[in-house]
């Protein structure tokens, strides 16, 4: 009898917990070449594989509270909110990065949650010009007036608790954009700001379980930013150690760590991996993420100097097609560009003057662009009479991938035999980056002169 009424025992709690699994369903419509979805819940990290359909099928363990979850289409598009209701299905479907439709029990609440209008309605003007004391003010009124808004809806209360919080954050996350702006719009180009100020962002940002329970992790790199300034851009020791004076949640130390390091690592290059590695692992718990950086550092690593550089073949102005392996025998200095790019076009006074003081030298300058309007990149070439191999590459996620370009404008410097020197090297602008390309074609010339290796 005691045995009889241990199983019902086990299998009642084994049926509350498979009751409590939710399943997510996501397809992908188009090009998913591109795609690499995952899901981030208050727990853990999942990485998506999807078929050649652009479809996969995912089962959460069990939960016992609802919670807001993000779904992520790939590192370039920012995160879909997702409201996960336990023991239920959602089913989901995405084009070009965008969450088109939702399907299921909680669809309806994961449409308000990604509610442009809502989200419109409770933003900050960005053309207010407010001292501290009434810009905060006005953040106060507006979370009051969005927490009225939400209490007419007619929803379950926990979802509404939670979008509250949510909104909440929303409203806060403007903060960083007021510090970064201010001096421009004022013309208070001493400002900095107030103790008090800083202390309502620490304690907007101290709310770790509303953090996770949100999942609103991306507002805090800008936060810390701002709290914990650096001398160099680059200096994510001195983040790192504010995270962990100041955060205590494993999953807001994971998600923060790995935004630093990776950044660091994709802005000065993967043969600082060595540097960053024992940091990393100790810092961030979470497998998924894990992985998804192991993925990451796999392919940079590819890019690292001395590595073969992929081959590449892009159209020129005339249609002609050029290839890296065309350009052998001399340094290839290549700009990833486009039209719509103000700080690409801001370098390119500074390329034609090193296009020039190299003319007739060892080296080809190449610029790429991804634009996807090809008429607006030729318009712009013949406009400007841009000099150097001009090709077009358009929208080629292969090449970004192949090449580790997660932004615009990069620029990557490949050595006579096709090697990488670099695949984040000096801008044209960059203070003596011009005298050191210089430097570096005429040792290649004098070396080859007098011992013969090579082509010239």
């Amino acid at each position: 009898m005691r045995n009889y009424i241990f199983i019902l025992l086990w299998c009642f709690i084994f049926c509350a917990c498979s009751k409590n699994e939710t399943s997510i369903q996501l397809q992908i419509k188009g090009d998913i070449t591109d795609a690499h979805p995952r899901i981030v819940t208050s727990d853990s990290t999942y990485l998506l594989t999807l078929d050649s359909t652009g479809a996969c099928k995912i089962i959460l363990p069990a939960m016992q509270e609802p919670e807001i979850a993000n779904l992520y289409y790939s590192d370039i598009y920012g995160g879909t909110p997702l409201y996960i209701l336990p023991g239920t299905t959602l089913s989901i479907g995405m084009e070009r990065g965008s969450v088109k439709t939702f399907d299921g029990e909680s669809a309806d609440m994961c449409r308000q949650l990604n509610d442009f209008r809502l989200l419109r309605q409770f933003s900050l003007s960005g053309n207010d010009v407010l001292e501290e004391k009434q810009y905060l003010a006005k953040l106060e009124r507006l979370v009051e007036q969005c927490n009225v808004h939400l209490d007419t809806m007619k929803q379950d209360r926990k979802f509404i608790e939670l979008l509250k919080k949510r909104m909440f954050f929303h409203i806060y996350s403007d903060i960083p954009d007021y510090v970064t702006f201010y001096s421009f719009r004022t013309g208070d180009t001493a400002y900095i700001p107030s103790e008090h100020f800083r202390e309502v962002m620490v304690r907007v940002i101290s709310d770790e379980d509303g953090i996770v329970n949100t999942g609103m992790y991306s507002m805090l790199p800008s936060f810390i930013d701002i709290l914990c300034p650096t001398v160099s851009r680059t200096d994510y020791k001195t983040k790192l150690a504010y995270l962990q004076g100041r955060f205590k949640h494993a999953r807001v130390l994971s998600y923060v760590s790995d935004y630093y390091i990776t950044g660091y690592l994709k802005n000065e290059g993967i043969q600082y991996l060595p540097e960053v590695r024992q940091e990393y692992d100790r810092l961030v718990q979470d497998s998924a993420m894990k992985s998804k950086f192991d993925a990451y550092c796999a392919r940079a690593l590819k890019t690292a100097p001395g590595q073969p550089a992929p081959d590449f073949s892009f159209p020129d102005m005339d249609g002609n097609m050029v290839s890296l392996e065309d350009l052998r025998g001399k340094y290839v200095y290549i700009d990833i560009w486009a039209t719509y790019c103000s700080p690409c076009r801001a370098e390119i006074p500074y390329l034609q003057k090193l296009e020039e003081k190299l003319k007739d030298k060892n080296i080809y300058f190449v610029s790429i662009s991804v634009d996807t309007n090809k008429k607006t990149w030729e318009n712009m070439v013949k406009k400007d009479q841009l000099g150097g191999i001009q090709l077009h590459c358009g929208k080629n996620p292969k090449f970004m991938d192949d090449y580790d370009i997660p932004g615009i404008p990069r620029f990557i410097l490949i050595d006579p035999e096709g090697r990488f020197c670099g695949a984040r090297v000096g801008h044209p602008s960059t203070p003596g980056w011009g005298e050191y390309l210089a430097e570096l074609v005429k040792k290649y010339f004098v070396y080859h002169l007098f011992y013969g290796a090579g082509r010239l």
